[in-house]
């Protein structure tokens, strides 16, 4: 059965409350698509798994949202250099 723009399985939730700007411990490259619907940010991993960020594009005074996840990983077990991926104010399934 899929879940949510052809997902396989439900995703894991994080709600993001009023916070603009979030930093996952993930990298890159692990994410394949993403979409939105209303207000909510989801993740399409490369491991089949999803995630959904809650009110992610919710409107604030700061401007656009922002996702922050590594582009490298190192051997000690924590992620380094961080990407910041911007959103933009995009239609519902974009």
């Amino acid at each position: 059965m899929r879940h949510h723009y052809g997902f396989e399985r439900t995703p894991a939730s994080l709600d993001t409350g009023s916070t603009s700007h979030i930093a996952l411990d993930m990298l890159v490259d692990w994410i394949e698509a993403y979409a939105r619907q209303g207000a909510d940010l989801y993740l399409h991993l490369s491991n089949d798994e999803a995630v959904r960020l809650i009110n992610f594009f919710h409107a604030d005074a700061y401007g656009q949202p922002s996702l922050l996840v590594a582009n490298t990983y190192s051997g000690s077990g924590f992620m380094v250099n961080y990407r910041k991926l911007g959103f933009p104010v995009a239609r519902d399934g974009t």
